[in-house]
């Protein structure tokens, strides 16, 4: 499925190039004195003979050979637009491709395709990338839903309250638990994910390049630095919506009411995230790394970690705020 799609994207090229090549020839019939319209014309053929190889190149199933011809295609399209051609293909993209072709040979590492690898530390990532993006709030459901309010609800808390313990101990215990869950669900998914993509997919390479956007242009790291980086904000952001949970349960004293009220906080961050990173410094937005993949590949603004501070500092003030409700109970 991916090697067709990657066919059918080449042949739509080869066809669009095709149509530029027949303008080309059609404006010449019009005003056959036109060197630039010449010049483009001789280049568009070059654009379409750089295709043909990069086609065959890809059906013979070499690697190497397809990037290096890919990137020649893209080097001639670059000649072609810098003439006062247009063709089809983004600036953006063709300038992440083409460097990504390069880091790929550079590290002789073969190309994955982006969503559908099944190469072990691609594969990995993809799923790691969804977990960071729904799994964490699916884990947080799972794992938050009644860390609390289910001695509310029971009715056990006054007792438990009652006990000859200090509270902020209790507060402490929950949080172990919850944190110690949350990790070993993690490490279970990545285990897993590794067994399954081991048996059933391809070998791959953790030093596979993930092309990210700095502020002096396009940097890459390896698949396990993203990994790792993914890794360490989720967990912070795992600690940062229990804290908050913890202090909604003591609030609400009912499980519905404060998943609800958690639920619409994470949707209003969401909204008001775009407009706090334009006036705030990245340093002091504890909800900046809520989307990890986003967070990590675009660094033009801020970097990947400017925002743990401020959510660390965020959840010790929330749980500061917990243990005083607690002491009112």
């Amino acid at each position: 499925m991916i090697i067709n799609e990657e066919e059918t994207e080449i042949e739509s090229t080869l066809q669009s190039t095709y149509q530029i090549i027949s303008g080309h020839r059609n404006q010449l019939q019009i005003t056959s004195d036109n060197d630039q319209e010449r010049e483009l014309l001789e280049v568009s053929i070059e654009i379409k003979d750089r295709l043909l190889d990069f086609r065959s190149a890809h059906r013979q199933d070499d690697w190497r050979a397809t990037l290096e011809s890919e990137n020649k295609f893209y080097e001639i399209v670059k000649d072609y637009e810098a003439q006062g051609g247009h063709f089809p293909i983004s600036d953006e993209e063709l300038t992440e491709s083409y460097a990504m072709n390069e880091e790929l040979l550079d590290r002789d590492i073969p190309k994955e395709h982006d969503s559908y690898s099944i190469a072990t530390p691609n594969y990995m990532m993809q799923v790691f990338n969804w977990l960071s993006t729904y799994g964490i709030f699916i884990l947080l459901l799972v794992f938050l839903g009644s860390i609390l309010t289910r001695e509310y609800e029971n009715r056990s808390a006054r007792l438990l309250f009652t006990q000859p313990i200090k509270r902020i101990n209790l507060i402490i215990s929950k949080m172990a638990v919850s944190f110690f869950v949350f990790l070993i669900s993690i490490v279970g998914i990545l285990l897993f994910t590794f067994v399954i993509s081991t048996f059933f997919g391809e070998e791959g390479s953790f030093n596979y390049p993930i092309l990210i956007h700095t502020s002096d242009g396009i940097a890459f790291i390896s698949i396990i630095s993203y990994l790792t980086k993914s890794l360490l904000l989720v967990t912070v952001a795992f600690i940062l919506f229990f804290s908050y949970y913890f202090l909604l349960s003591l609030l609400f004293k009912n499980t519905v009411m404060a998943m609800l009220a958690l639920l619409i906080s994470i949707i209003l961050v969401n909204l008001i995230n775009d407009i706090l990173l334009d006036y705030i410094s990245g340093w002091f937005n504890p909800f900046m790394n809520l989307f990890v993949h986003e967070a990590i590949v675009n660094q033009s603004t801020f970097l990947w970690y400017e925002g743990i501070f401020a959510a660390i500092l965020l959840s010790s003030i929330l749980i500061w705020l917990s243990k005083l409700l607690i002491k009112r109970q």
